[in-house]
């Protein structure tokens, strides 16, 4: 056993690599204990793990489902992508999330997702820019 450097380290396996830590504290990188492990890490079993690319935090019981994203990047369904799928868009008032576009739409404006730019096949765009089956009277 060596002494461990860190006051929160209760074990280590050489000079400054700390191998497990007291109580709520986490290992980082094999060097002292945090209270929070950073960003791109979460806490499994006591040790800061790296969470899935692109992910700022994931869940302490899965690296691989992000529950926030570093930007440029959107969360959807626990995952950091470029792109929103079909149905979704970044809205510029949230740019870390994939929301849902309204009903019908398959592209929607990034300022306002109920405001439809792309319908669903069998719907089109309403004068109020929300997809519909059939043109209200008057208009074609």
């Amino acid at each position: 056993m060596y002494p461990c450097t860190d006051v929160n380290c209760i074990a280590c396996s050489g000079p400054s690599q700390c191998s497990d830590c007291d109580g709520v504290y986490s290992v980082l990188n094999s060097s002292s204990c945090v209270l929070t492990c950073p960003d791109g890490k979460t806490s499994i079993n006591g040790v800061c793990e790296d969470c899935e690319l692109g992910c700022k935090h994931c869940s302490s019981s899965d690296i691989t489902q992000c529950t926030e994203c570093y930007s440029p990047k959107a969360l959807y369904l626990g995952d950091c992508l470029d792109n929103c799928p079909s149905g979704f868009v970044i809205l510029t008032s949230n740019p870390t999330v994939c929301s849902p576009c309204g009903s019908n739409c398959l592209t929607c404006c990034p300022s306002n997702a109920s405001k439809c730019l792309v319908c669903d096949s069998g719907f089109v765009i309403d004068i109020d820019n929300t997809c519909v089956t059939e043109c209200r009277d008057g208009y074609t």
